[in-house]
């Protein structure tokens, strides 16, 4: 593995293989899913590309159904502060108003009253809230520290809980154990609890009894270090405590809510010198039981991938990355491939291929139960073999799960004004 200053931010930048190709436009004035009424089999639609190139960015849905990326890295691996928005209805994307601030590996939380709060990214402690109403955004209360490779999420009472990350522009760059704690109605951050144990590259997520579980990550600038650890954090007591093993240690694993509360983590890079142990380990989280129990194996090892959960329970995972061989003779490879993991059956099953490699792809679940996957980057191998060149898209599709409905009427009560 490329080990500089063992920031792993740089270290996704140097992943995988070739891009394949660019996904094209959507209907010019209405975007048909297929076989309109049933679909039987999965499938992948093309949708209308982004007005930038952009990875390691953030989407988030609105409450009127259309979608806002944020930010990002530009082809040229600069952090963008532009910001856009998805149509579902048409398949289009127009730019909406700049943040005052450019970042990536940052945290996008909506919040109750359907507002956008976006927090930290590289070497920023700046915080700042998307007004959908007006397009614009609005500064407000910034972190205590900068912090990015983080997570944030929003709490039963409306407040939005950041716990760790990597420390950035505050003397020295280390990994942190501190949170806080965001109140949209004073627009001030507040100190709380901080994490047993300090990590970046992990997940948060919030319970069912309204407590925050906070998975894996790694406390190691160059990741010869993750953790398989677990911390569970109580909003009323602003603590946290051990909250067992996780099955696998990783950084840029996912972390999905199941509908009957439980928590699946998936796949994850386990760092490692000379070449990390990238793995596809499925594991569950009871937090009634506070217990973790192992699951097949998510077909295809890989790290930087996606996930939501469907209607119904069922979780989607997309694209990610894969190595093959050990430093010096390190190499990348990137999945199109899609699996669906089945909550009541526990089972894997493979999905609709992506028309492209993806890593670092944002996906969002869309009210017509569809999932929009943006952007994301693979690489290409130069000319001359002597390195790789990093591939950030612009293009967009939508996965069309099996057998779910399009029906016209509702989606035509999710277009913006309707």
């Amino acid at each position: 593995m490329i080990r500089n200053s063992g920031d792993v931010r740089r270290r996704a930048a140097m992943l995988a293989l070739t891009a394949l190709m660019a996904c094209g436009a959507a209907s010019a004035n209405h975007f048909i899913l297929p076989c309109g009424i049933l679909c039987e089999e999965a499938a992948v639609v093309a949708t209308g590309s982004m007005v930038e190139a952009r990875a390691w960015h953030t989407a988030t849905r609105l409450d009127d159904g259309r979608v806002l990326v944020t930010g990002g890295r530009d082809a040229q691996l600069g952090d963008l502060a532009s910001a856009e928005l998805y149509d579902p209805i048409h398949g289009t994307w127009t730019a909406t108003g700049s943040m005052h601030w450019p970042r990536s590996l940052h945290t996008a939380t909506r919040l109750l009253d359907g507002r956008v709060l976006v927090v930290g990214g590289r070497a920023t402690s700046v915080a700042e809230i998307y007004d959908p109403a007006t397009g614009t955004w609005l500064s407000t209360g910034s972190m205590s520290m900068a912090r990015d490779v983080t997570d944030a999420t929003l709490l039963s009472d409306g407040r939005v809980l950041v716990a760790g990350g990597w420390g950035v522009g505050v003397g020295s760059e280390d990994a942190l154990r501190s949170a806080e704690l965001y109140d949209p109605a004073t627009g001030l951050w507040t100190a709380t609890g901080s994490l047993s144990t300090a990590r970046y590259g992990h997940t948060l997520t919030l319970l069912s009894d309204g407590s925050v579980l906070a998975s894996r990550g790694s406390n190691s600038g160059d990741l010869e270090d993750t953790l398989s650890g677990a911390e569970r954090y109580d909003p009323l007591a602003g603590s946290w405590r051990y909250a067992g093993n996780s099955m696998a240690a990783s950084v840029l694993h996912t972390a999905t809510s199941l509908p009957n509360g439980r928590v699946l983590l998936v796949g994850g890079n386990g760092g490692g010198i000379g070449g990390d142990v990238v793995h596809g380990v499925t594991s569950l989280f009871d937090p009634t039981s506070e217990t973790w129990t192992r699951l097949p194996d998510l077909p295809g090892q890989r790290y930087d991938h996606a996930a939501v959960a469907l209607p119904g329970g069922d979780v989607l995972v997309v694209g990610g990355t894969f190595q093959i061989g050990r430093y010096p003779s390190l190499r990348y490879g990137m999945h199109t491939s899609t699996a669906q993991f089945d909550p009541d059956s526990m089972t894997w099953t493979a999905g609709a291929a992506l028309s492209m490699p993806r890593g670092r792809a944002s996906m969002t679940l869309l009210r017509d139960g569809s999932v929009l996957i943006a952007g994301g980057y693979s690489v290409e191998v130069r000319a001359d073999a002597m390195g790789i060149d990093t591939v950030i898209f612009s293009s967009a599709e939508r996965y069309v799960p099996a057998r779910i409905r399009a029906k016209s009427d509702v989606l035509k009560k999710t277009r913006p004004g309707h």
